[in-house]
């Protein structure tokens, strides 16, 4: 058996640069960072030859590998010709909850393929082909942040290039920094999970020659190449940067925020909160708030919701287990 593990990925500033409307008129930069909250993928020889058996969401029990229901493991399996497996997941957290759970899912699907075959892949070279498998040939309206933030480990800037290059410039804390950063983040559910494609394709279609939006991308970009120096002076300047990053999100887009969401922020802000910001595409999933820790037993009582916190994970995608 193999096992694979792939961190959630959170993103402080940059997110929606990423995408190719906005990187083919300049340069795309997301400040992201991979924490202790994954997926797990497992797969073995079938008993049964010829039979492929998925455990996800829901199973599937088949013989041909393009009756896969599943689009990411149709098209991997299809891709390396994978068949007479037994294959299940797992996660730590909900799928469309704004930590880039799909691209994540793929990305150690990748990485469980490659080494079931006896084959060593970059970190890197996962990411790209997990966008190659999304993008191109799925055809999914998404960015390439959440690919590259869930295949490589820590906190990093990640730069997204016209020619369709990316560069990881890996962020060093200090462990005062890093405990600071840790200690003072907490993610709030809100619940109402949602397909992030659905609100990626209206926003690509907003962003299309629209010169405002464009703008305002550029300075969310701007935003995360600050942020990668500022961090490093003041981990708690992380909070003014979720804060204007959220107004900037949001004149993109008035229809990501809800009315819950925008209560669940105040509500927030009131109570300690020095910064905020919905993760992910829009209309639900987790707030992320930057608090100080003296500040954080007011916060969670008002907020009234599940809670949780995360450490950083420097490793990435990596193979846990191989008894192969």
């Amino acid at each position: 058996m193999l096992i694979s593990r792939t961190p959630f990925r959170i993103s402080f500033v940059g997110g929606g640069t990423d995408i190719d409307t906005f990187y083919k008129h300049q340069t795309g930069s997301v400040l992201s960072i991979a924490i202790n909250k994954y997926f797990y993928l497992n797969m073995h020889p079938n008993f049964k030859k010829g039979n492929i058996l998925l455990k996800y969401s829901q199973t599937e029990n088949i013989d041909d590998v393009y009756d896969i229901e599943h689009l990411v493991i149709r098209e991997v399996f299809k891709k390396y010709n994978v068949s007479s497996v037994d294959f299940a997941s797992a996660a730590d957290i909900p799928a469309g909850t704004g930590m880039g759970s799909s691209s994540a899912f793929t990305v150690s699907l990748l990485h469980l393929v490659h080494s079931y075959q006896k084959r060593y892949v970059s970190q890197s070279e996962l990411a790209k082909e997990a966008c190659e498998i999304e993008i191109e040939r799925l055809k999914q309206p998404i960015g390439k942040q959440d690919q590259y933030g869930a295949a490589i480990g820590g906190l990093k800037l990640i730069n997204f290039y016209e020619d369709e290059e990316v560069e990881i410039e890996r962020i060093f804390l200090n462990s005062e920094q890093r405990q600071k950063l840790e200690n003072n983040l907490i993610l709030f559910y809100l619940g109402n999970s949602r397909s992030a494609s659905a609100v990626l394709e209206k926003q690509k279609n907003v962003t299309l020659n629209n010169k405002k939006t464009l703008d305002i991308l550029s300075r969310m970009a701007d935003q995360a190449k600050r942020l990668k120096n500022d961090i490093l002076n003041d981990v708690s300047y992380i909070g003014d940067y979720l804060k204007e990053g959220w107004e900037l999100k949001k004149s993109i887009m008035s229809s990501i925020t809800t009315s819950s969401i925008d209560q669940a922020y105040e509500t927030a802000m009131a109570n300690g909160g020095k910064g905020a910001k919905l993760l992910g595409a829009g209309q639900g999933g987790f707030l992320l708030v930057y608090a100080e820790e003296k500040d954080q037993q007011k916060l969670i009582k008002s907020m009234n919701t599940q809670w949780t916190k995360f450490k950083i994970d420097n490793q990435g995608s990596v193979i846990i287990y191989d008894d192969s």
